[in-house]
């Protein structure tokens, strides 16, 4: 018997075994296997680049995924691991371009044919490095069925795919702002910008201020500062912050463009940090994505000076058009102090967006791209709230059936309007300890109450402040239908015991424009039937409200009984044995 080897030696055992599963077809997925006592089971790996090499992201990544795959194999799984490799379009042009440079040439000196042939030249020499790199892992991928998102069937499978999606409407082309790399000409996703710590600096310029017939006020100016000067070309406004005393009285009135010569707006917009330079800043809409935010809010126009190659545009003026970004810097910069608008320029320390691929500052862009809506995106969000919300308790607000006196709903009605009198509640504010909110009743609130035909629903009013307190959040919503005086609708669940029987109380909270927060009544249909309240909670559970110690539900046993149609209505099932009341 061979002496094993005090250190593990992988090459004496490692190709050996691999080969041997892959001489076995250990890793073959064979859909003929597939049964109910043998599911299906798959992973489509995220293709690493075709002309890559392994990092240490790719071996965390297909080690989590070869330990899913031979875990499944394990519990008699029939397993597809199927692997396969990216294009990687920019990555690999950008590398054939540096050979290029080497021998002094660019793309445009071959042309597009003679470029794709130099691009399918480098992937076949280059490509498949990755690949070899996995098998070293010992990644157990069915290797038959290995793709590249060039292949002839891919591409048929995405264009269909591309087709159907549009056709239903979720896939669409706009302008949106998007991370430009001027170098590659290509928007990048927010994953492939490296946000790199700069020295720069933060110029000051003077926007002269114009009276009401447009010329320009002797020695008054509106300062701005930004970090990108040459951008200025293309502003659209000045904006300050609505709650800066400062600027409060210039909001409305305008100052001359420098430069260009012609007249913007001073506007108010919430996303101005006023601590920021002077609290004034420029808005060039097509050029950064907060101010293509405000551009949309105050219908300004969106001015493009800076091309999809790093060069200004015609419409940055005849001066700068055509000049790369970094020198328009200069030049604009030169003019302003020429002409006696450069107040001061500061040393400033901030982050600056790098392309991953080209390593050149990333330019904020107008573009038009292709866009995949999410069609779900409301209802998902609304079941992930709905899912951190269940492990709430409801507390039980206990009501004195004679709380209200009252031998039918009139009289009960006028109890309750006479209570809500003597207390003081209408236009009041009560605590919800749930969200700490404000929640404010109004004669309104209450209206629908009032109308109810159940008694049960004017007795609950008695115990109102209570109510609001004890309830708990549980789902938010838009006002339907759409209306300029509400933002938004939260629902709340609340739980009450009246007279040895127990009631679910939904309740509705509208939030105004102006954010006050606005109890209100939703009456929905009760189920028919009801127990008493021992046959949902035991007696000994309960103690006197608002003591300490009282009884509480589960917000989770409550929508179990009324089982909520989420961001629609709450649909009762009549053969739930509890009374439920929206109130």
């Amino acid at each position: 018997m061979p002496e094993i080897p005090k250190a593990y030696d992988p090459k004496a055992v490692e190709d050996k075994w691999y080969q041997f599963w892959l001489d076995q077809k250990c890793f073959v997925a064979d859909p003929a296997r597939v049964s109910s006592k043998r599911p299906a089971y798959s992973i489509v790996i995220p293709p690493p680049n075709v002309t890559g090499v392994l990092h240490m992201g790719h071996v965390l990544n297909n080690t989590i995924q070869d330990i899913l795959a031979r875990k499944a194999r394990m519990d008699g799984k029939e397993v597809l691991w199927l692997p396969g490799t990216d294009h990687a379009g920019i990555a690999t042009q950008v590398q054939v371009e540096k050979a290029l440079l080497k021998e002094g040439k660019t793309k445009h000196d071959l042309g597009r044919e003679e470029f794709l042939k130099r691009v399918w030249a480098w992937k076949e020499k280059h490509g498949g490095i990755i690949i070899q790199q996995l098998k070293k892992l010992g990644c157990s991928c069915d290797w038959t069925r290995e793709r590249f998102t060039m292949d002839p069937e891919y591409s048929r499978c995405v264009q269909k795919v591309f087709i159907a999606l549009y056709r239903k409407g979720l896939i669409y082309r706009g302008k949106r702002m998007v991370n430009w790399d001027p170098a590659t000409r290509t928007a990048l996703s927010d994953e492939e910008v490296e946000m790199i710590e700069t020295r720069g600096h933060l110029w000051h310029l003077k926007y002269p201020l114009l009276d009401q017939s447009g010329r320009p006020i002797p020695d008054q100016f509106v300062v701005v500062a930004t970090t990108r000067p040459e951008t200025m070309l293309g502003d659209e406004a000045v904006a300050v912050n609505p709650k800066d005393a400062r600027y409060k009285p210039l909001v409305g009135r305008k100052v001359l463009l420098p430069l260009q010569n012609k007249p913007i707006p001073i506007i108010a917009d919430n996303l101005v940090d006023p601590e920021f330079g002077t609290g004034c800043v420029k808005v060039t809409p097509a050029h950064d994505p907060n101010d293509y935010e405000m551009a949309l809010r105050h219908k300004l126009p969106l001015t493009v000076v800076i091309g999809p190659d790093g060069r200004m545009t015609d419409a940055a003026g005849a001066r700068f058009a055509g000049l790369d970004r970094m020198d328009a810097r200069k030049a604009v910069v030169a003019e302003l102090e020429q002409q006696g608008l450069l107040l001061k320029v500061e040393d400033y320390m901030h982050n600056v967006g790098y392309s991953q691929r080209s390593h050149v500052p990333i330019e904020p862009y107008l573009s038009e791209q292709w866009f995949l809506k999410y069609p779900s995106v409301e209802p998902s969000l609304r079941c992930v709230e709905l899912g951190a919300v269940l492990d709430k308790e409801v507390r039980v607000v206990r009501v004195a059936s004679d709380a209200l006196p009252g031998s039918d709903r009139a009289k009960l009605r006028e109890s309750a309007w006479r209570l809500v009198r003597e207390k003081g509640w209408l236009g009041r504010a009560f605590l919800n300890e749930d969200t700490g909110w404000q929640i404010y009743v109004r004669r309104k609130s209450l209206s629908h109450a009032f109308n109810n035909r159940d008694p049960a629903v004017i007795r609950a009013v008695a115990a109102l402040p209570e109510l609001i307190r004890t309830a708990v959040w549980w789902q938010t919503e838009p006002h339907r239908p759409p209306h300029p005086h509400f933002k938004r609708v939260h629902l709340f669940l609340g739980a009450m015991e009246l007279g040895g029987e127990f009631y679910y109380v939904p309740m509705v909270v509208k939030e105004l424009a102006d954010e006050t927060l606005l109890y209100d009544h939703k009456t929905k249909r009760a189920t028919p039937g009801g127990k008493p309240l021992v046959a949902r909670l035991p007696e000994e559970t309960l103690g006197i409200q608002p003591a300490p110690g009282v009884a509480h539900v589960k917000l989770a046993d409550i929508l179990a009984w009324v089982k909520p149609d989420l961001g629609k209505t709450i649909r009762f099932h009549p053969d739930r044995w509890v009374k439920t009341y929206a109130h």
